[in-house]
């Protein structure tokens, strides 16, 4: 049985409604959201994987209806009604409740709105993207949702790891409540046939073609260094002014992070999604679209040596030095 309407859920085999396991002893249920399959048909029609001229008529058709404004189908606007009072409660440096009814309400908002972020960003490249859930957690709604609150809780932040094919990494988003930001980041390893940091540095900025004023670069150290953090625009004219205090140290790891502080838009239960979907797709332009992982190359081939080199001794000096016998 399959279930459609606009009601989100992190996985089609997860139902926004209780049904008693009785009654689902001899049929599987599904449920697809209106936005999912007008996502699905838009990839369909851009891939143009419908190869039958009469059904690629259809798939057509049916893409400009579901577009219409009349026909209902809705995307995840807006955070639940206590999504302001949450905000608030962590502005004023008021500790959240896990037990707390709205707390618990805006962590299921994240779970709706990681979805259709990934609806988004899938129109957004013409291929199927999705969120990457720890196994257990995408099996188990009620325990993703405790994650969520746990993490809202401890933290004040909401974090969600979105996987675009063909990626150099995994797209971090994190919502934090006490900065009022919304933070997208992708991490690569530094190139290792770079000795120094300013080579490892430019190599990584020969990739990223604008200098949004937005847009960071955090260096991680061996050992027990902590992280620095530069904006690109600093380090276009100085690649070395993220070096830490280890002047001999190198980074091997970096960061590539937009981070965007969203003052009052942050409590507006529409305003912050509309940002949140703005500023992903735009990070992915800017960075994601844009880096590849360093790899290493290639052993280079070992030449056979048929002639000494100059001045070392062959096996015909040896011989008639006595160093090797003569052959009988």
């Amino acid at each position: 049985m399959i279930t459609i309407s606009n009601e989100f859920v992190a996985r089609a085999d997860h139902s926004p409604v209780s049904i008693s396991k009785t009654l689902l002893r001899k049929v599987d249920l599904f449920h697809w959201s209106w936005s999912w399959l007008a996502t699905v048909c838009e990839i369909l029609e851009y891939k143009e994987a419908v190869t039958d001229s009469e059904q690629a008529y259809l798939l057509r058709q049916l893409n400009h209806f579901l577009a219409h404004p009349a026909t209902g189908v809705e995307r995840f606007t807006q955070m639940t009604a206590s999504w302001k009072d949450v905000t608030q409660s962590v502005l004023n440096d008021e500790a959240l409740k896990k037990t707390a009814p709205e707390v618990e309400a805006v962590a299921a908002s994240w779970v709706a709105e990681e979805r259709d972020l990934c609806l988004h960003m899938s129109s957004h490249v013409g291929q199927e993207v999705a969120a990457k859930v720890e196994r257990k957690l995408a099996e188990d709604p009620a325990a993703r949702l405790k994650s969520l609150v746990e993490s809202l809780v401890a933290r004040q932040t909401m974090s969600s790891v979105i996987r675009v094919p063909n990626c150099a990494s995994d797209m971090d988003v994190c919502v934090d409540l006490a900065r009022r930001t919304v933070a997208v980041s992708m991490s690569l390893k530094a190139p290792s046939d770079r000795k120094s940091t300013k080579a490892r540095v430019n190599w990584l900025l020969r990739m990223l073609s604008e200098d949004d004023e937005r847009l960071l670069i955090r260096a991680h150290w061996p050992g027990r260094g902590a992280p620095t953090t530069k904006d690109v625009k600093t380090l276009r004219s100085d690649a070395s002014a993220i070096q830490n205090d280890n002047a001999d140290a190198t980074p091997h790891t970096f960061e590539v992070l937009l981070v965007e502080n969203l003052g009052k838009r942050f409590s507006g239960r529409r305003t912050v999604i509309e940002d949140i979907e703005r500023i992903v797709p735009s990070f992915y332009d800017l960075v994601g679209v844009n880096l590849k992982a360093w790899q290493a190359p290639p052993p280079k081939p070992v030449k056979a040596r048929h002639e000494p080199d100059p001045g070392e001794l062959g096996p015909d000096d040896l011989e008639e030095a006595g160093a090797i016998p003569h052959d009988e």
